[in-house]
C-alpha cells in the first residue's frame, strides 16, 4: 500500500513538473517568457484534468426516452477518485506558484 501511495505522489508531481519543462522548452523556441508559455499548457492541461461528470446525460436522456418511453438511464456516479483530485489539485497549484511568482516579478523587478 506504501509503495502504491508513493507512485502516486510522484505521479502528481510528474503533472506538475512536466507541463513546467515544456513551457520552458517551448518559450526558448518561440521568444516568449516562460510563464506565459507554462500557464498556456497549465490552462490546457487543467482542463483535460478536470473530472468528468453528467454534462451531457440530461439531454441525451431526453432524447432517448422521447424515442423509447420505458427506458432507465443507468445511474452513474459522478465525481472521481480520491486521486484524481489531488493530481488535479497538484497542478492548480503549480499553475498558481507560476502565475503567483511572474506577479512578483513582474511588480518588483
Amino acid at each position: 500500500m506504501k509503495n502504491n501511495s508513493l507512485k502516486q505522489v510522484g505521479t502528481c508531481l510528474l503533472y506538475a513538473i512536466i507541463p513546467l519543462i515544456i513551457g520552458i522548452i517551448l518559450s526558448l523556441l518561440i521568444n516568449q517568457d516562460w510563464h506565459l508559455t507554462t500557464m498556456a499548457i497549465f490552462v490546457i492541461f487543467i482542463f483535460f484534468l478536470i473530472p468528468k461528470g453528467g454534462l451531457f446525460s440530461s439531454s441525451v436522456d431526453y432524447q432517448t426516452r422521447s424515442l423509447n418511453p420505458g427506458f432507465q438511464p443507468k445511474h452513474e456516479r459522478i465525481g472521481a477518485g480520491t486521486w484524481e483530485i489531488i493530481r488535479l489539485l497538484s497542478v492548480v497549484l503549480a499553475a498558481f506558484v507560476i502565475l503567483l511568482e511572474w506577479t512578483i516579478s513582474a511588480v518588483y523587478f
